[in-house]
């Protein structure tokens, strides 16, 4: 039950991180049509480009890790023997899921922090700085659930 929530949870993150992929491309290629060829450059393409960067960034980051598409280095992994190979994939999945745990942590606690002394971005456009960051820590929270399940999957064995 609980694995087929947070499947679900995956899911609908990475189609927001995709629909966050879809809509910083057409911005951007609407920059470049209006800067280039109609001399009319806008003051928001860039702001949103970086703040959609962050929330692809945190939306897709713990279903690349179910999929075990994060970059690592397994030279070592593949020297070792599989049950080796399971403790150590078991202690990286132990320390992801407590260096996450810290960001998520420190991510809420900034985000709280911008939202209860109303900071704000001010750029090319002038925006409240939490709903930039709030994806931080909800993305950081996935993340924590899957290096729990990945650690719980290891520890078993499978």
């Amino acid at each position: 039950m609980l694995n087929r929530m947070l499947d679900c949870v995956l899911k609908l993150s990475t189609i927001l991180g995709g629909v966050v992929l879809v809509f910083i491309t057409v911005s951007v290629n609407y920059e470049v049509v209006v800067r280039y060829f109609l001399n009319s450059p806008t003051n928001w393409v860039a702001d949103f480009t970086c703040y959609g960067l962050i929330y692809l960034t945190f939306t897709v980051a713990a279903w690349v890790l179910a999929k075990e598409g994060h970059v690592k280095i397994d030279v070592l992994l593949n020297c070792l023997s599989e049950k080796n190979q399971r403790i150590l994939n078991t202690i990286t999945s132990i320390v992801g899921t407590l260096l996450s745990a810290v960001f998520f942590w420190y991510s809420l606690k900034v985000t709280v922090d911008a939202f209860q002394s109303q900071q704000m971005f001010i750029t090319g456009l002038i925006l409240p700085k939490w709903p930039v960051l709030m994806i931080m820590p909800i993305g950081t929270f996935i993340l924590v659930l899957q290096f729990m399940r990945r650690t719980w999957t290891f520890m078993k064995g499978h």
